[in-house]
């Protein structure tokens, strides 16, 4: 059984330190690594103490913690919760906190209600660590994920048509996805996106997309037909899937249980992608923290989809792609500029290569 997460807390006051660090050592599932007052004492501790998560501070001495969170995760990512009084829900500084790489932001109570607040810090905790309550796959799509390396797509899938795009990414992921969708025309399959960040944030994210692409972007709804031009984002909290009903493909959105931490989880989503559309269907796993999509694009493979994953040195995080690529889900690795330009063109042909 897994131990105490280990926690780092970075923070410039110190009153705010100890609120935090009181509160999980008085909680047996947290055990405090370290404390830091600056960007520069969390930087030393880091190499030494190793925590399983960070929790950091925006506004301190010496370096904003968002100019931290850029330069940490290209050396030594931590899954980051920032606590800080200025990150409103909705917010440029909590936006700005999630493209530069922060797992979840929790804001700072101006009077009173702290007790809500810590709760909700040791449940972004628990989920960064991945230790939060986490649901199983069906047997039927867990059983397409078990193995070694992809079997060879049937034959039967040369030359079927692209009926959705699928996308997962997690930390850096934002732009990323718009770099990808870019490359894209309104005549493109549906695309559906499973992309790591808050619940409230992904709503502004498909409003960015859909006034920077060519493209038709919105929140996934349960039951929305999937339309060409259009691209589909699983909203925060919720697990998006495809799913075909009455011979129609359509999404399917809920709120199951978090799968290995996460929901959405990109696993879910080309799990799928692989069981409804076979080789009717393209993965493409992008920058993020974890594993998360490696099992679900290996599934896209074996059913006989071309499947991509992003190379180490355009990620930001090179860990989905990372595990995607180690158990071979991945068809091609490609830099990020590149899988905007290979998507569009193995799309326009309508056809699939094995």
């Amino acid at each position: 059984m897994a131990g105490p997460i280990r926690v780092l807390v970075v923070d410039d006051s110190a009153v705010i330190r100890r609120v935090l660090t009181t509160a999980f050592r008085t909680d047996p599932d947290f055990e405090v690594a370290g404390e830091a007052g600056d960007p520069y004492e969390a930087r030393d501790l880091i190499v030494t103490v190793r925590p399983d998560v960070m929790t950091l501070d925006l506004h301190m001495p010496r370096m904003d913690g968002t100019n931290f969170l850029r330069k940490l995760k290209t050396q030594f990512p931590v899954p980051t919760v920032v606590v800080s009084g200025r990150a409103a829900k909705g917010s440029n500084v909590e936006r700005e906190a999630v493209e530069a790489g922060a797992y979840a932001v929790v804001q700072k109570p101006s009077t009173g209600r702290v007790q809500d607040m810590l709760l909700e810090l040791k449940n972004a905790v628990r989920s960064a660590a991945g230790r939060a309550p986490a649901g199983n796959l069906s047997a039927r799509v867990r059983g397409s994920m078990e193995g070694g390396a992809p079997r060879p797509a049937p034959s039967r899938a040369r030359g079927r048509r692209v009926e959705a795009i699928i996308i997962g990414a997690s930390t850096g992921g934002p732009p990323a996805v718009l770099q990808v969708l870019r490359a894209l025309g309104p005549d493109a399959p549906p695309v559906l996106i499973a992309q790591h960040m808050p619940s409230h944030f992904t709503g502004p994210f498909a409003e960015r997309m859909n006034k920077t692409t060519a493209l038709t972007c919105q929140e996934a709804t349960d039951g929305a037909p999937l339309r060409v031009g259009h691209v589909y984002l699983a909203p925060g909290d919720f697990h998006l899937r495809v799913q075909r009903r009455a011979g129609r493909l359509v999404c399917q959105v809920t709120q199951d249980d978090l799968v290995q931490g996460h929901r959405p989880s990109v696993d879910v989503l080309m799990a799928s992608a692989a069981q409804v559309l076979g080789a009717g269907a393209l993965g493409v796993i992008l920058t993020g923290m974890g594993r998360d999509g490696a099992d679900g694009l290996l599934a896209m493979r074996r059913a006989g989809a071309w499947t991509v994953a992003q190379d180490e040195k355009s990620c930001v995080v090179y860990g989905m792609p990372k595990a995607a690529v180690e158990q071979h889900a991945a068809s091609s690795v490609l830099p990020v500029e590149g899988i905007g330009p290979a998507v569009r063109d193995r799309a326009s042909t309508k056809a699939m290569a094995s």
